[in-house]
């Protein structure tokens, strides 16, 4: 195994560059799955404070964005609508989101502010995956510039720059790790409230939710957008999962440099004793 692992440093240190590129690209598809989950808004600023404060829109559009269905069916919900459709009693989570999140016939802020603060997550989520795999490229290149893939013999510079650059690496995933299981937790908190938000605003989905805004007896475009949700928690695991896979193969890294930096000590003493040697000698 010591003398597979030497042989091969340069292969095992770069799929760390290749698992870092990885987490780049994957990143650049993060969103794709949410990209309906939002509600528009502006900042306002006071002119006399500076403060900034976010408007969220409380009508069909803001900045020019029209989401109306989304408005009209939180509308149609409060009215009482849908109350005697065979859909809507089968799905008693409408009762649930009704009762919390309409107000006199009205989406209520609380809800549209919980959708904002949401989809800021997201964002920041995924900026962060970016940021945080373009750093671990920069810590790939340094690990191969201090030669941590080609030396034979380890000298303390090689051992801080196999454990300190894979550490810091692992850090990012474990923060990026971190930040998943938050988001997971307050999507499942509120899944059925995020996925009608992500179907109304979706515009493939225009015919059913007008005609499920529009005919009162009809609860098959109902059940149809129920049915729609395409949001749910497996785009996050398996992100998740290329954390831990590249948190732990950074860990085997710094593992593998304090490994080497031991089993070439004894290579190292002679080769600084004999440069003693010669330094003495001119």
């Amino acid at each position: 195994m010591k003398n597979f692992l030497s042989k091969n440093a340069k292969l095992i240190y770069l799929l760390c560059g290749v698992l870092s590129l990885l987490t780049l690209i994957l990143s650049l598809g993060f969103m794709s799955q949410y990209r309906y989950l939002r509600v528009n808004y502006m900042l306002e600023t006071n002119s006399a404070t500076g403060e900034e404060t976010v408007v969220i829109g409380s009508s069909a559009t803001l900045n020019g964005a029209d989401q109306r269905p989304l408005f009209d069916f939180f509308a149609q919900l409060g009215s009482g609508f849908y109350d005697n459709l065979d859909s809507y009693k089968a799905h008693p989570e409408l009762v649930e989101i009704k009762n919390k999140y309409v107000a006199r016939e009205v989406i209520t802020p609380e809800a549209r502010m919980k959708i904002y603060e949401y989809r800021k997550g997201l964002d920041a989520y995924n900026n962060m995956i970016v940021i945080f795999s373009a750093l671990s490229l920069v810590m790939f290149g340094l690990m191969f510039v201090f030669g941590n893939h080609s030396r034979r013999i380890y000298y303390k510079s090689n051992l801080i720059a196999g454990v300190v650059l894979p550490g810091i690496i692992a850090v990012f995933n474990l923060i990026l790790l971190i930040m998943s299981f938050k988001l997971m937790a307050d999507f499942s908190a509120d899944y059925t409230l995020f996925n009608l938000v992500s179907v109304l605003q979706n515009p493939n989905n225009s015919i059913y939710t007008q005609q499920a805004l529009s005919d009162a007896t009809n609860s098959k475009n109902l059940e149809i957008l129920m049915n729609s949700f395409d949001c749910n928690v497996l785009t996050f695991a398996l992100y998740d999962i290329l954390f831990v896979v590249v948190l732990a193969y950074n860990v085997f890294l710094a593992v593998f440099a304090v490994m080497k930096y031991k089993w070439t000590a004894e290579r190292r003493a002679e080769v600084i004793e004999r440069s003693k040697i010669v330094g003495e000698l001119i």
